[in-house]
């Protein structure tokens, strides 16, 4: 069952999703400190952004 095409799909997998919870993550900082923008406006782009992404 866990032959080397598992693994590598499922270390892939996990990268992908590691990798965009990191973009959230920093997206969701840049919009709050750097642009000022509000909570509630910042929470909106970043839910669409993750609809669209995912």
């Amino acid at each position: 069952m866990w032959n080397k095409l598992n693994k590598s799909m499922m270390f892939c997998q996990m990268m992908f999703g590691l990798s965009f919870c990191g973009v959230m993550v920093t997206l969701t900082q840049f919009f709050l400190e750097n642009l000022q923008y509000s909570e509630a406006d910042t929470m909106t782009i970043v839910g669409a952004f993750s609809s669209i992404g995912k």
